[in-house]
């Protein structure tokens, strides 16, 4: 009995030398610390385990097939649940924010029919951008800003029959996009920005086409109007710029101002030998205006890397070089995504607006000097660092 007595106090023996006998309160104690210790430590381990799990997944794409297989794939709810923060932020209905396809379907139909309505004939814009030209200043590259900023504006307002805007109106609404659209990505409130933006936008006269799409979106005039103008005044914005620095003193728009314009001009060789689409094709190559498309899914928060895919398959891909468009050879290119969530939009109908808008301000932005449009541009709203 003494035997086994000494081989188990040797084998509670702790990692002081100190003996614990059995039914003795010192072992009691150390077993009770021992025991606390080990709940203490699966607790922490299964609140580790759960943060993990909790936290949001993130995969970055950045190949164009697999890019091209994913958005095929992905579904209309994934890319509204990743713009939601627009929806909450402008209040905008439209298939960007909204997963319904029943919506979509609808929606997108509705838009197509006026796309193809207000471009067969681009007289009616010319006239209304030109008004608005001849109210503007162009004493500094502030006043260029400004002034690509209103014409931008009165074209996407004019292919959506909405008119009765003022130079100022225009100025502070677009000014307005730009703190909401930037506060939204923080989640910092901005119910005061909104308001003021939804007060401008009911100064001005509505046509039908609006009313149908706030009927069908159950949403107000003023959400209906700004659902259509801030994609379209966020491309169109950011592809005028860097191709203004691009062409300066090279290329003459001046065929975009005749009020038979059209896609041919589009397609025309340009001065340096390379046609007006492919200038504002390695425009939408270089400086993308989405830089990253992003689905939400029960998987977590995927991201296209437009920026990173513009560059496969192409030589040099960090110069701009619109000439490349014209060989057989031709890299990746997405600019307006692929699959069903797709933009309406195109390198044909952003083109053509773009040229527009450049031949209507190129002669007062000749007389400044190249290296002033860098230093505006590169300075504008979400960076547009311009190469060489």
């Amino acid at each position: 009995m003494g035997g086994r007595a000494f081989v188990l106090q040797n084998k509670l023996r702790g990692a002081t030398g100190n003996v614990y006998k059995i039914g003795g309160s010192p072992f009691v104690h150390r077993f009770s610390d021992i025991m606390s210790l080990s709940t203490n430590l699966l607790v922490l381990a299964l609140l580790f385990i759960y943060l993990v799990l909790r936290r949001p997944r993130q995969c970055r794409i950045s190949d164009y097939a697999h890019a091209v297989s994913f958005l095929q794939k992905s579904s209309f709810q994934e890319r509204a649940t990743a713009n939601l923060h627009l929806h909450r932020a402008f209040g905008i209905a439209n298939p960007f924010v909204i997963g319904d396809k029943a919506f979509h379907d609808e929606y997108i139909k509705l838009v197509l029919a006026r796309l193809t309505h207000v471009t067969r004939d681009w007289s009616d814009i010319i006239r209304e951008a030109s008004i608005t030209r001849n109210k503007l200043t162009f004493q500094s590259a502030e006043e260029i800003a400004n002034a690509v900023r209103a014409v931008v504006m009165t074209i996407s307002l004019t292919m959506i029959d909405v008119t009765g805007f003022e130079i100022d109106q225009l100025l502070r609404a677009g000014h307005l996009i730009d703190v909401i659209w930037t506060s939204a990505k923080s989640g910092r409130d901005t119910g005061t920005e909104r308001d003021e933006l939804y007060s401008i936008i009911r100064k001005w006269e509505i046509g039908s086409f609006v009313d149908r799409l706030a009927r069908i979106s159950d949403v107000p005039n003023e959400c209906a109007v700004l659902s259509i103008l801030i994609p379209a005044y966020e491309t169109l914005y950011r592809v005028v710029l860097p191709i203004l620095f691009h062409s300066h003193r090279t290329i003459t728009f001046a065929p975009f101002t005749k009020p038979d314009t059209s896609y041919h001009d589009l397609t025309s060789e340009s001065q340096v030998g390379y046609t007006y689409l492919a200038l504002v094709q390695e425009s939408l190559r270089l400086y993308p205006v989405v830089k990253r498309i992003k689905r939400v899914n029960s998987w977590g928060k995927i991201s296209v890397d437009i920026e990173a895919i513009h560059n496969e398959g192409w030589e040099n891909p960090e110069g701009f070089d619109p000439g490349r468009w014209m060989s057989g050879h031709k890299g990746k290119f997405m600019a307006f995504g692929a699959g069903r969530g797709r933009c309406v939009a195109n390198e044909r109908v952003v083109g053509m607006v773009v040229c527009i808008v450049i031949a209507l301000i190129e002669d007062q932005v000749s007389t400044f000097e190249k290296d002033e449009l860098r230093e505006f541009l590169d300075n504008a709203r979400g960076k547009i660092h311009l190469s060489a």
